[in-house]
């Protein structure tokens, strides 16, 4: 629903309800969705004075949950973008943010505030409901994986990667990359595991195929701004070549050691370089196509 102002013809409410919208909380759907936004006019502009949005659970949970924004102030010069660290950005569990402030940087709005939520324009918190039973809430599956998943313990990894091995000929060189996939799973704290793969799909009639398994452990800098990472990691990998104009392949089983350096683009990716070496588990046989490098390198991303 769209309120136009009659004299300006700009928009001065705009309301939204919709059952059963599709969006979800984690694995919850949400029954309810009710978005509204009020607009106020300053100086022959209409400026948002304040926004409301509601969603009701009624499916696998019962429950409401709210967001609310109240314009307090309004500045046509002098204004800063937000730094980096105060940003509240989407997926992030609003309940780990702790956010310190002097009461002098507030104190003023308290009134403005209070008076607001009388009027019904900020939702009031009401207090909580004290179970004095000592039942235990017995977590389904679904709510221990959400919970799992909210807690940064699944982590995406795509990139390019190069191999360990180098063609004979120089003209097949650029098969010796290829594009890389990974996941992560938290086991325990700082430390994971992974699963990867990667493949450079039979460039210069060269098929590359390196599969790993590995255990990590991440230790963290800068936690306060965007996070700078590095993560240690050991495991096993195979690398296997086929020339196929020869009709001639090798596998070579390798014990890994990798380095990753990841930058913080948002709280849920990471940009990140990386190089690994390899001591082999046995003998290689020789080709007269390959041989095998003890080292690789990658850029790429990772999402949480």
């Amino acid at each position: 629903m769209l309120e136009v102002d009659s004299i300006s013809l700009g928009f001065s409410r705009v309301y939204y309800k919709k059952q059963n919208s599709g969006s979800s909380l984690g694995f919850y759907p949400i029954n309810v969705a009710t978005v509204e936004a009020i607009y106020k006019l300053r100086n022959n502009k209409w400026i948002i004075n304040n926004t409301h949005f509601e969603a009701i659970y009624r499916d696998k949970i019962v429950g409401r949950g709210s967001i609310d924004f109240l314009s307090l102030e309004f500045r046509d010069s002098a204004v800063n973008r937000f730094k980096y660290a105060d940003v509240v950005q989407r997926s992030v569990e609003d309940n780990k943010i702790q956010k310190k402030s002097k009461e002098v940087n507030w104190k003023e709005y308290e009134k403005i505030i209070s008076e607001q939520e009388l009027r019904g324009v900020l939702t009031v918190v009401p207090p909580p409901e004290i179970d004095t039973t000592e039942n235990k809430v017995q977590l389904t599956a679904k709510n221990k994986l959400s919970q799992y998943l909210m807690n940064n313990s699944l982590k995406r990894e795509y990139g390019i990667h190069k191999f360990p091995v180098r063609m004979s000929e120089n003209s097949k060189r650029i098969a010796e990359y290829g594009l890389g996939a990974g996941v992560s799973f938290r086991l325990y704290r700082s430390i994971f595991i992974k699963g990867f793969a990667s493949s450079n799909f039979g460039i210069s009639n060269v098929s590359l195929r390196r599969r790993s398994l590995n255990l990590s452990n991440e230790i963290i800098f800068n936690k306060k701004n965007r996070a700078i990472i590095i993560a240690l990691g050991t495991g096993i990998s195979t690398t296997k070549v086929k020339e196929k104009s020869l009709g001639q392949s090798m596998k070579f089983y390798t014990w890994e050691s990798d380095i990753y350096l990841l930058f913080e683009r948002t709280k849920k990716s990471n940009f990140f370089t990386t190089f690994s070496f390899y001591s082999p588990l046995r003998t290689f046989e020789r080709s007269p196509f390959a041989t095998f490098t003890n080292y690789s390198f990658g850029i790429g991303y990772i999402f949480d």
